[in-house]
């Protein structure tokens, strides 16, 4: 499999995709709720530092089979997370924070133009533990596949498939 998280410390992970520009139209990707919602998740978005943001999760609307939700992780209706929007830097920054159990972890985006590429930089940060740190990594692999095929105007892979397929390499390689 490829394009697998680096974990950099011991509570945080990154990926790194490259997508056709230019960057304005993967910054849309990133900020404007409808079209974030063909990726990872509706809703408003205010792209002040400070501003808040809510994200309403339909995994079952991202691919045209999504497959079957692990056990709790998802339903008909969706959920939501809402969060702070921490930095905001048209049309290359974007930081949020993620609510988690225990203190909220962080998001950051930065996009960088390479020669009509966008190169796409993922960072979550501030994880609290190993089995989080996996299901977390699964997710914005699986999510980050699907942008890309978006990105790319092919059909994305399944979901859920994808998602358990991940947890299980993250859960290995996340093991010490």
């Amino acid at each position: 499999m490829r394009d697998f998280a680096v974990e950099t410390a011991s509570d945080t992970i990154r990926f790194e995709r490259h997508m056709p520009g230019p960057i304005s139209r993967i910054w849309d990707f990133l900020t404007h709720p409808t079209i974030r919602g063909r990726w990872l998740a509706t809703g408003p978005m205010d792209l002040k530092e400070g501003g808040s943001y809510e994200m309403i999760f339909r995994h079952d609307e991202l691919t045209p089979h999504p497959g079957i939700a692990p056990p709790g992780k998802d339903s008909p209706k969706g959920f939501t997370v809402r969060g702070e929007v921490l930095e905001s830097r048209f049309p290359s920054v974007l930081a949020l924070t993620w609510p988690d159990a225990g203190p909220d972890s962080k998001v950051t985006f930065v996009l960088t133009s390479l020669h009509g590429q966008v190169r796409v930089t993922l960072i979550h940060s501030g994880i609290r533990d190993r089995a989080t740190l996996a299901e977390l990594a699964a997710g914005w692999h699986a999510h980050l596949n699907v942008l890309e095929a978006k990105a790319n105007s092919v059909t994305p892979p399944p979901f859920w498939k994808r998602f358990a397929e991940y947890h299980e390499e993250y859960i290995k390689k996340f093991a010490s």
